[in-house]
């Protein structure tokens, strides 16, 4: 039934498709004899952000003497819009970050220029130039001529960036969680189960988590209790709901739940695989040792997944994921660049990060950790785009990983 706000009429719908997140109808009546063609168009583009981009992409094109040929957004997400331009030598394509992350951005590069090979592709961002451009000069020669970054001032104003050449000589700033007195609720909880309750340091608060999984904070000595934003604080009247809580996780969240669909079992798989490796990275490669500091270290307020060193001193940044990730060889990037510009300033040595062993004067390695069949599968493409100097591994798990951990591919890319 549509409306034109005179009348109603009924129409038969004779076909849809799916445009550029809007879907075009053709619709009929009178026995086909009235024909229309109608776009539903969602509402969740706010018209300030279209004017935002079309400024921008205004103001890139008169920069770069091209006109705007088309303009789309992101089908999935609204936070990454692609520019095509033309002018009578060449086409470029121009990526506008929306809140989109870098490393997201810069993969959406890189496929960009595997899809058009001729053309420049280019990135502008609001926030995260620096980061960006930092990501951008570690990649393999060929990309960084292909890529382009431009920073976009807040009056709309475009500025290309410089390529950097070598690695970027900003230190990042190595932040110590404050380690506090526990408090004595807090020692009794983790008596209800010390294999899988743990505490973890996080913004002025202290995370209670089961296998990964938080399920109570500690803040200026109140508890609170609850998954996810489901919280109450802690009395002695509700202490009981918090003991059928971890009654509850200890049942549903293990290898062996009775039922995998429950909440328990599926929510942060991620953190649960790395609370696995970091009671014992032995499982992931032998030769490895993780910093005894390592849940207190925060670099630029980001935390890596894992830090660990080998026996020889060499340095291993360890990226985990347990779902498809496009981002996940550029985050890897962004956390060794991070860990090789503290080790060269002396910093690591200095914060006694690895306190029984000297590292050793060379870039780290990284490691991409996922079970087998959760790497994206354009995963080598991404890390043959990076610098080959920096060196990247590919360490596949196997699917039961809850059960027990065992890497059954492990193979330089």
């Amino acid at each position: 039934m549509f409306s034109d706000g005179t009348f109603s009429a009924v129409w038969l719908l004779e076909s849809f498709e799916l445009q550029d997140k809007k879907v075009v109808l053709q619709v009929s009546r009178n026995f086909g004899r009235e024909r229309l063609i109608l776009s539903l168009i969602p509402r969740q583009l706010q018209p300030s952000l279209e004017t935002k981009v079309w400024k921008i992409a205004e103001f890139f094109a008169k920069k770069t003497d091209t006109r705007i040929e088309r303009l789309k957004f992101d089908s999935d997400t609204q936070k990454v819009a692609q520019v095509v331009l033309e002018s009578y030598k060449e086409k470029q394509v121009l990526l506008i970050g929306l809140g989109e992350t870098v490393e997201k951005l810069l993969a959406k590069a890189v496929f960009a220029k595997r899809k058009w090979p001729t053309r420049q592709i280019c990135i502008a961002v609001l926030k995260q130039a620096e980061k960006l451009q930092i990501l951008h000069s570690l990649l393999r020669n060929y990309w960084k001529n292909a890529i382009s970054i431009y920073k976009v001032s807040t009056d709309f104003q475009i500025e290309q960036l410089t390529l950097l050449k070598g690695i970027a000589e900003k230190t990042p700033k190595i932040h110590f969680a404050k380690v506090e007195r526990i408090e004595s609720v807090v020692c009794d909880l983790i008596e209800l189960d010390k294999e899988n309750i743990e505490i973890l340091p996080l913004k002025g608060r202290k995370l209670l988590c089961f296998l990964g999984l938080p399920f109570a904070f500690v803040k200026a000595g109140k508890v609170w209790f609850g998954i996810e934003k489901n919280k109450k604080l802690l009395t002695q009247e509700n202490f009981a709901e918090l003991c059928n809580l971890i009654e509850m996780l200890k049942e549903y969240r293990c290898f062996d739940s009775p039922n995998k669909q429950h909440e328990f079992y599926r929510l942060m798989p991620e953190k649960w695989l790395e609370t696995i490796l970091r009671r014992n990275i032995k499982l992931l490669d032998p030769e490895l040792i993780l910093s005894p500091v390592y849940d207190q270290l925060n670099f630029d307020k980001e935390r890596v997944d894992l830090l660990a060193i080998r026996q020889d001193g060499r340095l291993v940044v360890i990226e985990l994921k347990t779902s498809e990730s496009y981002e996940m060889v550029f985050q890897a990037l962004n956390y060794w660049w991070k860990i090789e510009s503290a080790r060269r300033s002396g910093l690591l040595q200095k914060a006694g990060i690895f306190p029984d062993l000297e590292i050793q004067e060379q870039p780290p390695i990284i490691y991409l950790v996922a079970p087998a069949l959760s790497f994206h599968k354009d995963l080598d493409f991404l890390a043959s785009t990076i610098n080959p100097e920096i060196e990247i591994f590919r360490l596949s798990l196997n699917t039961n990983w809850r059960q027990e951990i065992k890497v059954v591919e492990r193979r330089k890319i």
